[in-house]
C-alpha cells in the first residue's frame, strides 16, 4: 500500500509556525520602552527594569493611596540593598498630557516617566533607559519657568525669608486666564487649595499645624518663624480680599515647589523678562518638581548654559531607577525640611548623608557664636520628653498620633541632640 505524503502547503507553513512559536514572543525585548500606552498603570516586570529597594521608611503621607511629588523624602541611595522593587508607571491622561506638553515646549524628557515609587507610594521620576555619569537626564527650557518673584523684591532680599509676596505674585499670575491656560497641564497635576490635607504632600508643612502640633516642635526659631508666617498669611488674605486657604496654598507652593535661580541663567538683563531686576529669581519648573529628595543622590541640578535647567547624572542610572536629587544642595537643616517640605530627613547627625556633615549642629553652632547661647540653653533645660513618647518611638506610635505630630516630636528630639552636642564642646 503506497504511503501517504503530507500535502505541499504544510511544508510552506512550517517556517510560519516557527516564527510564531519562537521569534515573535522575544521581539518585545528589542522594542523601545515608552511611557505611552492605553493602560493606566504599568509595572516594570523584568529584572532589568527594576530599581534598587531603599531601606524601610514609612511614607509621610496619610494613607496607602497617597501619591506625592515634590517635597518627598526617601532614604539615601547609599543605604539601598541589593533587592529590587517595581515602580508602576502612572499613565493616566493627566500625566501623559504633562509629558507631552513639556516635550512640545522643548523639554527633553522622552526617556523618563512618572511613576509611583514603591514601597512608599510617592510620585516620582524613573528612567526608561540607562544613563552614564555626566549624561543629561532632565532638560527643561527656562521659557517654561513660572516666575513668581515679586516685582518689588530688593535684590539683596531672599524670597523664602518671607514667601508671602511671592505667593501673592503666584496668585496674581493665575488670575490671568491666558497664563492659567498655558500652564493647565502642569496645574492639573499638582495639589490645589481644595486638596485634602495629606494628599500629594499637601498640608504637611508647619503652616498647617494645629496648636498642639506646633507646641510639639519646641524649637524656638521654628516656632517664631512659623507663627509669623501664619500671621502674615492671614493678614495678606484679609488685605487682598482672598480666601485664607488659597493664600496658604500659594505659600506652600512657593516654599515646597519653587527653586531659586540666578537671573543670568534665565537670560535676563536690562529690558529682559522681569524688567532688568537683579537678585535671585524664584521660579516653578514643571516636571522637575516631581523629583523627590534623596540626600545621598550625586545628581547635579544645573543651568549654566543653553537656557535649560538640567539634571546631570552624578553616577550611572539603571533602567527603572528613580531619578532624585538632594534638595538645597544637600545642605538643608531639619527646620527647613519640616517648615518648607513637610517631612523630616531620616538621616540626621554625624555619619548621615553628604559626607557626614551635620547641618543642624552647624546651625546651632552659628547661634552660639552669634551670642544666642542662653537661648539654646533654655531650650535644652525646658525640653519636654515624656516616658510615653520614648516608648512610642521604640515600639510604634499610637494610632491617634498623626503624621505631623510624629514629625514634630522627632524634630524636637533631633534639635535637642544637636544643642546638647554643641553646648558640650
Amino acid at each position: 500500500m503506497p504511503s501517504r505524503r503530507p500535502p505541499p502547503y504544510l511544508y510552506s507553513a512550517v517556517p510560519l509556525l516557527f516564527l510564531v512559536a519562537f521569534i515573535l514572543p522575544k521581539l518585545h525585548a528589542f522594542l523601545p520602552v515608552s511611557p505611552y500606552s492605553t493602560s493606566t498603570s504599568t509595572s516594570f516586570s523584568s529584572t532589568a527594569l527594576q530599581a534598587k529597594k531603599p531601606s524601610t521608611k514609612k511614607s509621610s503621607g496619610t494613607g496607602a493611596s497617597t501619591v506625592k511629588g515634590f517635597g518627598s523624602a526617601k532614604p539615601s541611595a547609599s543605604s539601598s540593598s541589593s533587592s529590587t522593587v517595581q515602580h508602576p508607571l502612572l499613565k493616566d491622561k493627566g500625566h501623559l498630557a504633562l509629558i507631552d506638553w513639556i516635550q512640545t515646549q522643548g523639554g527633553l524628557i522622552n526617556h523618563l516617566a512618572v511613576a509611583s515609587i514603591q514601597p512608599y507610594n510617592i510620585r516620582g521620576i524613573v528612567a526608561l533607559k540607562p544613563f552614564k555619569k555626566g549624561d543629561i537626564i532632565i532638560s527643561i527650557p527656562y521659557s517654561l519657568a513660572l516666575d513668581v518673584t515679586p516685582p518689588s523684591l530688593p535684590s539683596s532680599s531672599s524670597t523664602l525669608a518671607d514667601p508671602i509676596p511671592a505667593a501673592l505674585e503666584l496668585l496674581r499670575q493665575l488670575d490671568d486666564e491666558e497664563i492659567k491656560a498655558r500652564y493647565a497641564p502642569y496645574l492639573a497635576m499638582i495639589p490645589s487649595a481644595t486638596t485634602k490635607q495629606g494628599e500629594g504632600g499637601y498640608g504637611l508643612t508647619t503652616d498647617f499645624f494645629t496648636k498642639s502640633e506646633l507646641e510639639s516642635l519646641q524649637w524656638p526659631p521654628t516656632l517664631v518663624e512659623t507663627n509669623n508666617r501664619i500671621q502674615r498669611t492671614q493678614e495678606a488674605a484679609k488685605e487682598g480680599g482672598r480666601e485664607e486657604g488659597l493664600v496658604r496654598w500659594a505659600v506652600w507652593m512657593v516654599v515646597s515647589r519653587s527653586l531659586g535661580i540666578a537671573p543670568a541663567l534665565l537670560g535676563e538683563g536690562e529690558g529682559g523678562r522681569g524688567g532688568g531686576r537683579s537678585g535671585q529669581r524664584q521660579v516653578l519648573i514643571p516636571f522637575l518638581d516631581l523629583c523627590n529628595h534623596d540626600e545621598g543622590s550625586p545628581h547635579v541640578l544645573t543651568g549654566r548654559e543653553g537656557g535649560m535647567l538640567k539634571v546631570v547624572a552624578g553616577r550611572e542610572v539603571g533602567v527603572g531607577e528613580e531619578v532624585a536629587f538632594a534638595y538645597g544642595g544637600g545642605q538643608l537643616t531639619s527646620d527647613r525640611f519640616v517648615q518648607d517640605y513637610g517631612f523630616l530627613e531620616e538621616k540626621g547627625g554625624e555619619g548621615g548623608g553628604n559626607g557626614g556633615r551635620d547641618w543642624d549642629r552647624r546651625m546651632v553652632r552659628g547661634m552660639i557664636k552669634a551670642g544666642r547661647r542662653e537661648e539654646v540653653e533654655r531650650f535644652v533645660a525646658g525640653f519636654r520628653e515624656e516616658e510615653e513618647e520614648e516608648k512610642e518611638e521604640k515600639e510604634g506610635w499610637k494610632e491617634d498620633v498623626g503624621e505631623r505630630a510624629k514629625m514634630a516630636r522627632r524634630f524636637a528630639r533631633r534639635m535637642r541632640a544637636a544643642c546638647v552636642a554643641e553646648l558640650a564642646k
